[in-house]
């Protein structure tokens, strides 16, 4: 029988291992790692030795979970920032499109201080960001030509109307781009679809239904982010048919925009997405990727996402106001 229903991880208990659910089922609760072999749920923690333990090893009490993710790498992100100059900091708000040896490095996009393929700016503790697409397997774009796994539409994944089959599809392409080096996987695409003739309908894993693919993005957001892999979903927002996509103006009521083309963002938002793409076409008048309403009011505020906006590619039109709307980084 074909179900949506799949038994989720449970939250542990109070003084119980969270290493695998990362959540607590009592409020006023954190996960806290002590090391990599342990972690459990308590009120707070305090990072070195404490007196009741009877082992005598310290904690690191890094908070896991998805709002201890976020805690815990925007505190490190702050600190980092203290230790760039400030054209280190904007080179960081564009991709490498240059020539060599400032160009993409062989991926969909690259983005980092240096210039060269081991980036300087290593000894910062921060890794360039190397972005392939895609949603359905690894692209070659230089690198690895004729050597990457093709795997069936997105769309097939969602006519599974399972989970389990989302994540270990999910796992196997991360996999790959564990191997190849790229830490930014462009997708999944979850669109809802309006337009069933349109050109990439096949490679989204909502189908027509947002509730079918609130269901299933969870499962594959983290099969890929838990092996340190980047999720970053697109096309943000109305990206729904593949003709003018460039041109077209979309117009959506905001209630139809909540209850048909917001909820698979957000069940990837809450599933721990770090990335979205802004899109090419216009919402509302204004292009998506200088969309203050849309990169604001829907993605900050009504879907409180914390991670980071990068453009599709050449879909920034003006600078200004696009970092004004929201936009983090110029593909």
């Amino acid at each position: 029988a074909v179900t949506l229903a799949e038994a989720a991880s449970p939250c542990s208990d109070e003084g119980d291992d969270c290493r695998k659910s990362q959540c607590c089922s009592k409020p006023g609760l954190q996960c806290f790692e002590k090391n990599k072999f342990w972690a459990t749920c308590r009120p707070s923690c305090d990072p070195g030795l404490d007196p009741s333990d009877k082992d005598g090893q310290p904690w690191s009490c890094k908070m896991l979970g998805i709002e201890g993710m976020w805690a815990y790498h925007g505190q490190r992100a702050r600190q980092l920032m203290k230790n760039l100059t400030l054209p280190e900091k904007v080179s960081l708000l564009r991709g490498m499109n240059d020539g060599w040896p400032a160009d993409r490095h062989g991926y969909a996009g690259y983005v980092g201080i240096g210039r060269v393929y081991a980036d300087p700016w290593q000894p910062h503790g921060v890794t360039p960001l190397s972005m392939n697409d895609g949603p359905q397997g690894y692209n070659s774009y230089g690198r690895f030509k004729s050597k990457s796994t093709q795997y069936p539409a997105l769309l097939a994944v969602a006519a599974s109307f399972s989970p389990a089959t989302a994540r270990r599809y999910a796992a196997a392409i991360a996999e790959e781009f564990v191997a190849k080096g790229a830490n930014v996987l462009l997708g999944p695409d979850v669109e809802v679809t309006r337009a069933t003739l349109t050109g990439r309908s096949f490679e989204t894993i909502s189908g027509e239904d947002p509730f079918l693919g609130s269901t299933l993005v969870p499962a594959y957001v983290k099969a890929v982010q838990d092996r340190g892999i980047i999720v970053c979903v697109k096309h943000f927002l109305n990206n729904n048919q593949e003709i003018y996509r460039q041109s077209m103006n979309v117009e959506v009521g905001d209630r139809a925009q909540h209850e048909i083309y917001l909820p698979v963002f957000k069940a990837a938002f809450e599933s721990g997405a770090t990335a979205v793409m802004c899109s090419y076409n216009k919402v509302y008048g204004q292009y998506a990727c200088e969309n203050e309403k849309l990169l604001t009011k829907f993605l900050r505020e009504d879907l409180g996402f914390k991670g980071f906006v990068l453009s599709d590619w050449g879909a920034t039109h003006d600078a200004l106001r696009s970092a004004k709307a929201g936009l983090d980084i110029d593909m």
